[in-house]
């Protein structure tokens, strides 16, 4: 092969080189490309954002009545309800003067008392607080668990039903009056009415119960009139005003006895407001302009440098290795779900606290605990081990005076994550930081060689996911899974591995497309084929290759220490690989640059031989160099 054909074969393969690095770079660097949030919602969606400082100050004692959704940020249940809840808000954002529409992410570790104290046990959870609502010991206090209903127009009319039945039950008195107007006349329609209200509304509600209620808090902030619903068992008032067909709605004007049917033939809540809208209009009274005083006292803490300058370093191992696990993430995982989902329970005995006996056991025999972490993990299991009973509140201070006794930190303190950073703070983070870390327990007994019993892991896994984890949801279907197979299928550390993996991708499989789906990290069956070639045959899985990938991932020696505790930037083997990456590429650049100079000149050569005339050249040998001997 001559010179220049093989040096333009290099380019070429320096060059595909380039483009597959630069490829796998792009894919890594989605992970830092963050939208900042306010969690599932911000003041625009017509929500009252309320967390542990204005919870109690602006709910408790509330001329108003309060409709709240505890929810977590991650639970992919809470992220498929939001656009109902988003949709039921705006719907109901003209009630202001009688209800108020509030969220609180019990995510936020600030917020964990507050979930606490008002049991909240799953989410999301929608409890509705009365108008002067008082905290106390009695039943209710609480307030009351509403169902969420399957879309916003049943939390819409859920919502009127309450309200109504409030306000028959004494409650409510600065609300506007959405009882039924039970006379069967108009003699009280007008009394104390003040003298700026020109027209008097009738809903004539039918046996349905569907619509009335909400109509009178739709329009009730228009000074110029006053609506009242009626009762279908009014039959006289009906008569009287000649509605035969309900509902119906008839305007009467002041000082004047007879009604004004608006007919119409579509009877909905829909049809009924394009029926008053159009009422308004041809009367020249406009709808007041929606005014929210409430603004949100929570902020988005912002990235630091010392985030962005290890997300670099994230995304270039990422970039080079493709799966990698991060001890940060594990360390992430263990520092949430010990502070707040454990301390979320208010009460803990018998199962529940059985279930965290047996996962504290577990995490301190396979989690990689730095020294620190496993002094504080050893203190927690002596302290649950001698106890018959626990409050989230004593977990709570007996986690941080087990802390405060320790030489150094446990685990890092930062809230970003790292190979589990989404594209958006409400995609992957925590669950996928506690998958990674059931992965690296069930893989840590099989390298451990303990001789424990197989399903030991699994089960204290279990335990903990019925328990403790905050979204009902994903918890039923876990427990699904393992009455399905894990009792009966695994017997062999080798088989704990598999089942979990096997456990993750049939998630993968039910969520891919989901709403809860981050769209920079699409949900596949891991591992890839281009990850792993051999862990394929066709369409089938090859097992002893794919338990070869897992422990390549997830054995404690694997772990990126990239972010971990003691770690202010990569070290080690990470520091090494990052650092020679980087060589790597200043040199390919200088090889890029060789090679592309070497090609240009011989191409001038090429052009030189044959654009050039040719001429007689005497043939020179060697003895004409040298003279003749």
């Amino acid at each position: 092969m001559r010179l220049s054909t093989w040096l333009l074969c290099a380019l070429s393969l320096a060059y595909t080189c380039h483009v597959v690095r630069a490829a796998n770079l792009d894919r890594a660097k989605s992970m830092s490309d963050v939208i900042t949030s306010e969690g599932l919602y911000s003041t625009a969606d017509k929500v009252v954002i309320l967390n542990v400082t204005t919870f109690e100050k602006t709910v408790l004692g509330s001329d108003v009545a309060w409709l709240v959704e505890f929810y977590n940020t991650w639970c992919g249940h809470c992220q498929r309800y939001a656009p109902i809840w988003k949709e039921f808000a705006g719907m109901v954002a003209g009630w202001k003067a009688a209800v108020r529409i509030g969220v609180v992410d019990c995510v936020v570790e600030a917020n964990t008392p507050l979930c606490r104290d008002y049991e909240i046990m799953h989410y999301p959870t929608v409890r509705f607080f009365t108008a002067h609502h008082q905290k106390s010991d009695q039943k209710g206090a609480l307030g009351k668990e509403i169902d969420k209903g399957r879309d916003a127009a049943e939390m819409h009319h859920t919502l009127a039903t309450i309200l109504e039945k409030e306000q028959l039950e004494g409650r409510g008195h600065s609300w506007p009056n959405i009882t039924p107007y039970r006379s069967s006349d108009l003699h009280n329609l007008w009394k104390d009415v003040p003298s700026s209200v020109l027209y008097s509304i009738l809903i004539f509600k039918d046996k349905k119960n569907e619509v009335g209620t909400d109509l009178v808090l739709d329009y009730s902030r228009i000074p110029s009139i006053q609506m009242r619903t009626v009762s279908p068992e009014n039959e006289a008032l009906a008569k009287l005003m000649q509605v035969s067909n309900l509902p119906a709605i008839v305007v009467i004007e002041r000082g004047k006895d007879i009604g004004e049917i608006l007919y119409t033939q579509d009877t909905s809540r829909i049809g009924l407001n394009i029926v008053m809208q159009a009422f308004l209009k041809s009367k020249n009274i406009d709808l007041p302009e929606d005014e929210d005083t409430f603004k949100s006292e929570d902020k988005e803490t912002p990235s630091t440098k010392e985030d962005s300058e290890l997300q670099k370093q994230v995304v270039q191992l990422l970039s080079q290795k493709g799966d990698v696990a991060f001890r940060g993430d594990l360390e992430h995982a263990l520092r949430f779900l010990l502070r707040h989902e454990v301390s979320s329970r208010k009460h803990m005995t018998g199962p529940v606290l059985k279930a965290l006996r047996n996962f504290l056991h577990i995490l301190r025999k396979h989690f990689p605990l730095s020294a620190s972490g496993g002094t504080l993990l050893n203190s927690l299991c002596n302290y649950v081990d001698s106890h018959d009973e626990l409050s989230g509140e004593d977990w709570k201070q007996l986690l941080s005076e087990e802390e405060a006794k320790l030489d150094s930190p446990p685990w890092s303190e930062r809230k970003e994550f790292l190979g589990c950073h989404g594209s958006q703070p409400n995609f992957r983070g925590y669950p996928c930081s506690l998958w990674t870390t059931f992965h690296v327990l069930t893989v840590d007994a099989l390298n451990s060689n303990s001789g424990g019993e197989p399903k030991e892991v699994l089960e204290a896994i279990l335990g903990y996911v019925t328990h403790f984890f905050g979204c009902a949801e994903c918890s039923k279907h876990f427990q699904e899974m393992a009455s399905e197979t894990m009792f009966s299928e695994v017997t062999s550390h080798e088989k704990s591995v598999l089942w979990l993996w096997e456990a993750h991708n049939k998630v993968n499989a039910r969520l891919q497309g989901d709403a809860t789906e981050d769209p920079a990290f699409p949900k596949i069956q891991f591992p890839s084929v281009d990850r792993c070639p051999g862990c394929r045959d066709n369409m089938d899985w090859v097992k002893p290759k794919i338990l070869q990938y897992l422990k390549s991932i997830y054995s404690h020696d694997s772990l990126s220490a990239i972010g971990a505790v003691g770690s202010d930037s990569a070290h080690g083997q990470d520091a090494q690989s990052i650092t020679s990456g980087s060589e790597m590429s200043a040199f390919d650049m200088s090889l890029y640059v060789l090679l592309y100079l070497a090609s240009a000149a011989i191409i001038a050569l090429v052009c030189l031989k044959f654009l050039l005339p040719r001429t007689y050249h005497k043939k020179i040998y060697v003895h004409d160099m040298f003279g003749k001997v």
